[in-house]
């Protein structure tokens, strides 16, 4: 089963307790929280949804990853920013091969000067509409580019996933 916006882990806790592998996504770190709390319960026996039905007293387990960061990470760094540091990004960002790629450095250096006379959240929101959204995390093809950083432990890990997959 495969839940993309897994929210409260409800479908997790129910795919859990019938006996069903699934794969739960969330990009929001409440939520994420929330739905892992939901399955330890489960895991714990806790009574709650279809639980009388299923004759559930618990057990299972599941494990949680995290996608490692790329072009978020040019995200954070804007929305950390301030008035001083702005600029700094900015130029960080127009050499960054993670902008949309369908602009220059040509292009961007050419509204420079609009973009110097907005406030700071319309120059963090331009600047987080560059990125481009496709280039968020690694990819699993891409995590033998040394670029990418990416340890032998999380490697082996990925690779242990997608065994047998084809």
């Amino acid at each position: 089963m495969l839940d993309f916006f897994m929210g409260s882990g409800t479908t997790l806790s129910t795919s859990l307790k019938l006996n069903r592998r699934f794969i739960g996504v969330e990009q929001m770190d409440l939520q994420f929280e929330i739905a892992v709390h939901r399955l330890l319960d489960a895991i714990d026996g806790k009574q709650s949804g279809i639980s009388k039905e299923v004759n559930w007293q618990g057990g299972g387990s599941f494990v949680s990853c995290e996608l490692k960061e790329d072009g978020q990470t040019l995200i954070d760094a804007i929305q950390a920013s301030d008035d001083t540091t702005i600029s700094k990004i900015k130029d960080r960002i127009y050499q960054d091969e993670r902008i949309v790629p369908y602009l220059t450095t040509q292009e961007l250096e050419k509204v420079d000067n609009a973009f110097e006379k907005l406030d700071i959240n319309d120059k963090k929101r331009v600047l987080i509409e560059l990125v481009d959204k496709n280039k968020l995390y690694v990819n699993y093809s891409s995590i033998d580019d040394e670029d990418y950083d990416v340890s032998d432990e999380d490697k082996s890990f990925s690779r242990s996933f997608y065994e047998g997959v084809r």
